[in-house]
């Protein structure tokens, strides 16, 4: 991610009617300030944010951000948002793509946790069809996801096979 990129950010987060992150405070300066001191976290090697892009629409749909990489067990993901626009394949693409970072290129032993709002009924959906991602505990309106690396690489082959989350350099066929 880079600073130009901040206006299509904060244009995901304020005007995508299918949002669930938490809000944020109005107005791109803050979006600006937040990405100043990510600079900082990217730096220490901590998060790094990635834009989708949907080959399929040849667009930038969205955005997430990897985060705790300093952790010897685990990494997660976090601020996930994609344009309503984007090919209806991306989500499980997306989830597979950094599970796949997480476990392949990072060794970890598993991914997360992150909160995914109890009304986030299709992203839920998502992850109860992938069988891998799954709620450990909640707290008010959040539940905590998290994938183990057992249950990734039982459905791994599967996805991989239909093309979602091979990512360049680690599952060159």
């Amino acid at each position: 991610m880079q600073r130009e990129d901040i206006p299509f950010m904060y244009n995901l987060r304020h005007n995508n009617p299918s949002s669930h992150l938490l809000p944020l405070p109005e107005g791109i300066e803050h979006q600006y300030a937040y990405f100043d001191k990510y600079l900082t976290r990217l730096a220490a090697g901590e998060e790094v944010y990635y834009v989708l892009h949907d080959k399929q629409k040849r667009q930038d749909v969205g955005v997430f951000r990897i985060t705790e990489l300093l952790g010897k067990d685990h990494c997660n993901w976090q601020s996930l948002i994609v344009s309503d626009a984007a090919s209806p394949q991306v989500g499980v693409d997306i989830c597979q793509s950094v599970y796949a970072l997480a476990f392949d290129l990072l060794d970890r032993r598993y991914c997360g946790p992150w909160i995914i709002n109890k009304n986030f009924h299709k992203m839920i959906r998502i992850h109860a069809l992938m069988k891998m991602a799954k709620p450990i505990s909640e707290d008010g309106e959040f539940y905590n996801y998290q994938v183990d690396r057992s249950d990734y690489e039982a459905q791994a082959a599967k996805f991989r096979a239909m093309s979602f989350g091979k990512v360049k350099g680690l599952h060159d066929d």
